[in-house]
């Protein structure tokens, strides 16, 4: 094999490897500790040594560690210095094990991110800029998405549901389902606007009618709350976007395209809530009989607990209306703000170790406060902050607090600079992510930033545009 076809096959290696990487959070698809994912990624690291010894030199990946380096410095830094800081505060960690557990998701989330750095260098390497591997990229977060969709309604149609009754889900985290279609959602609307050349109404039309309903049907407060602001951001940069290259599309017929899908996604939720309640219905009068215990793939309990769990996505949005919709957050939280004002100054500093988001709730007091009185021991399972502001603060301090606002700051730094340059899809994108990200992490961070696979799809969408930017000052 040639390098030229190498270097094809690495590209498509690594466009699966990030397909599966969402894909993965909306389905389970591990076979014990292999899945698609993990495979894809050892092949594309197999055709790395094969590339390296091809050219017999490290050459090209240490150049785009370089050129990373000097595009991405800061968030690079806090990156590394979160990580390192982590690991050496497994020296003060009551339960070392589980703080390691979370590198099982890190590790080859950061080859991810490395290896995206050796992505855009080549492309820029052979074409000049990186619009081609941005090209391929959004394409891969648009099919994530339009796959998981259609998969989804295929479920609906031919099976009457999905994992549950009455809201669409792949998988029983409905919230990870949730994100993993909103990851490509956003990628995949500014893919059709920067990239499309024929039929760019009709395929808004038709991609937001088939992937924007979901996020109302999961059941996922959190995104059903993100989702409109999210769009109205699209919708304004996408509005600056055209503008700024002063073409020929019509941004009217841009709105009212958009305002037909929004109307047609909730003709779609609405036949939906009428399908999945009268399946529900029917299903509970048949509860107590063999066959439809018999025809479940799973367990009587968990169909027991499925049901009792189960609520009607219009009760769900009400929880919202109400201000509940944080539910026990409230409780989680109060004993996380306990545990913090019982810190002496070094614990303030440093932390208490890479466990102890989680050591808190494991006490007789945390547990009375947090599950009914006489339940059994057996029914207790772990809770966790929900927030990396508590999670990071009780396991490192504010030193690790510390790192992760600067990171956050790092990449907020590059938003101002893409829109003061006019990039408007990059910095669109970034705000979009942002914010979801800012706000998801806030309120269930489960074991700190970096085990969430968003982290990555942000830091890699933050470096395609750190790397715009800086080819972009060269010019000037």
């Amino acid at each position: 094999m040639d390098t030229k076809k190498l270097k094809k096959l690495m590209d498509f290696m690594f466009l699966i490897t990030l397909f599966f990487f969402p894909v993965e959070m909306a389905m389970k698809l591990n076979f014990g500790f292999l899945s698609p994912y993990k495979v894809s990624l050892l092949f594309l690291i197999i055709l790395s040594f094969i590339y390296v010894i091809k050219e017999k030199s490290f050459k090209d990946f240490f150049l785009s560690f370089k050129t990373a380096w000097k595009k991405f410095k800061y968030p690079i830094i806090f990156t590394c210095s979160y990580i390192i800081f982590d690991l050496i505060s497994l020296l003060w960690t009551k339960d070392k094990a589980f703080s390691l557990k979370k590198y099982i998701t890190i590790g080859p989330a950061l080859i991810c991110l490395l290896y995206s750095f050796f992505y855009f260098y080549m492309h820029n390497k052979a074409d000049g800029n990186i619009d081609e591997a941005l090209k391929k990229l959004f394409f891969t977060g648009g099919i994530v998405a339009l796959f998981l969709s259609v998969l989804t309604w295929i479920y609906v149609i031919f099976l009457g549901r999905t994992f549950y009754i009455l809201r669409t889900s792949l998988q029983s985290d409905y919230n990870q389902y949730a994100l993993s279609i909103y990851i490509g959602f956003f990628i995949g609307l500014f893919y059709i606007l920067k990239y499309s050349t024929k039929y760019k109404l009709i395929k808004f039309f038709v991609f937001i009618t088939l992937v924007g309903p979901i996020f109302y049907t999961s059941g996922s407060r959190r995104f059903l709350l993100a989702i409109l602001p999210s769009f109205m951001i699209f919708i304004v940069f996408a509005i600056l976007y055209v503008k700024r290259l002063n073409n020929n599309f019509n941004i009217k017929k841009f709105i009212i395209v958009l305002f037909l899908s929004l109307l047609t996604s909730f003709a779609i939720i609405s036949l939906y809530n009428n399908h999945s309640n009268k399946i529900y219905e029917k299903l509970k009068n048949e509860f107590n009989s063999d066959d439809f215990i018999s025809s479940m793939d799973v367990d009587t309990d968990d169909i027991l607990h499925g049901f009792a769990l189960e609520k009607s996505l219009s009760e769900k949005a009400e929880t919202i209306k109400s201000g509940s919709a944080l539910g026990q957050r409230e409780k989680i939280w109060s004993i996380a703000i306990d545990e913090i004002k019982s810190y002496n100054i070094k614990d303030l500093i440093l932390g208490k170790g890479g466990s102890h988001h989680r050591d808190i709730y494991r006490t007789d007091k945390a547990r009375k406060l947090l599950f009914p009185e006489n339940t059994p021991k057996e029914k207790f399972h772990d809770y966790h902050p929900h927030s990396f502001f508590f999670v990071d603060i009780l396991d490192g301090g504010l030193i690790k607090l510390s790192i992760s606002i600067l990171l956050i700051v790092s990449i907020i730094s590059i938003f101002v600079k893409l829109f003061l340059r006019n990039e408007y899809i990059m910095s669109g994108l970034i705000l979009i992510y942002g914010a979801n990200y800012l706000y998801s992490q806030s309120i269930d961070s489960i074991n700190g930033i970096f085990e969430n696979r968003l982290t990555y799809i942000f830091l890699i969408i933050s470096y395609a545009g750190a790397f715009i930017l800086d080819e972009k000052e060269k010019n000037y």
